[in-house]
């Protein structure tokens, strides 16, 4: 399974609270180290 983060919008913008969206981040990163992603349009 892969996960892809789109952080342009979504996770820079609009998502509330911090509490929440830095608790998802950490299950997500702790969980799956190799198969999550960013999504982003400032790079390549």
């Amino acid at each position: 399974m892969n996960i892809y983060l789109d952080i342009d919008g979504v996770l820079r913008g609009a998502a509330s609270p911090v509490e929440d969206v830095a608790n998802f981040l950490n299950y997500v990163i702790d969980n799956y180290p190799d198969s999550t992603y960013w999504l982003t349009t400032h790079c390549r």
